[in-house]
């Protein structure tokens, strides 16, 4: 295989024989990778760069017989310097890579690595951090196909303009004639989850977003993820 050429963002490590890192990237154009990065923890490596939730272009080739690429090259394009000086902005960060690492493949599929790198930048750059991850798992949920029904009733196929709850296992809402159990859900919090962005809204749709979010992402990857138990402790403080 010839060397290959693209932008990836590192989701984690693993220290391979004595000098050297196995880095683990969400890549522009082949989705997640493994590449050994030679020499990596030798202090003055070429991949001294690389850290978590950092942006890189790669170069790299792929090792014989082995489901594993090797490094050649890499250049920072962006290290988020930012994210890195706050604790707050530390624990959404490893959400977002938790979260990434969990629902993708080796497939490409470049709207999730544009998503990825929006909400970084955003991350890096702005402060209402809570708003920043609902957007991005509102549009990771379309990305990946389980985006939610919020028009009509799923059961009665009825226009639904009050009185509806969430059912996060079949996608979307429902008539509380046909629902009695499920996520009661608040006009604001509808709007946003038609049309996420980084906006003002009340502490009621900010809780009713995150158990929304939450649940229908729970439903879909099968596992609470660990560094949720991060995020909840440094929300608290």
């Amino acid at each position: 295989m010839p060397p290959q050429k693209t932008q990836g963002i590192v989701l984690g490590f693993t220290d391979w024989h004595e000098t050297s890192k196995i880095v683990a990237f969400y890549t522009k154009d082949f989705g997640k990778i493994r590449g050994v990065a030679k020499g990596a923890r030798r202090k003055k490596s070429k991949f001294s760069p690389l850290e978590i939730l950092s942006h890189h272009t790669i170069v790299f080739y792929k090792r014989e017989d082995k489901d594993l690429y090797t490094l050649s090259e890499c250049q920072a394009e962006e290290t988020f310097p930012n994210i890195r000086k706050d604790i707050k902005k530390v624990a959404y960060g490893a959400y977002l890579v938790e979260l990434v690492a969990a629902v993708s493949t080796s497939e490409k599929n470049e709207p999730l690595f544009d998503l990825f790198s929006k909400a970084l930048h955003f991350l890096e750059k702005k402060e209402d951090f809570e708003i920043i991850i609902r957007a991005f798992e509102t549009r990771l949920l379309d990305i990946l196909g389980f985006g939610l029904q919020l028009d009509s009733c799923l059961i009665c196929k009825k226009e639904l303009k009050v009185n509806f709850k969430l059912n996060p296992g079949l996608g979307g809402l429902i008539c509380i004639h046909h629902l009695q159990d499920g996520i009661r859900l608040s006009e604001e919090t509808r709007r946003f989850l038609k049309s996420p962005g980084i906006k003002k809204v009340s502490s009621e749709t900010r809780k009713e977003l995150k158990t929304v979010l939450q649940n229908s992402i729970l439903y879909h990857i099968g596992k609470r993820l660990k560094s949720l138990d991060f995020l909840e402790a440094i929300e608290r403080e």
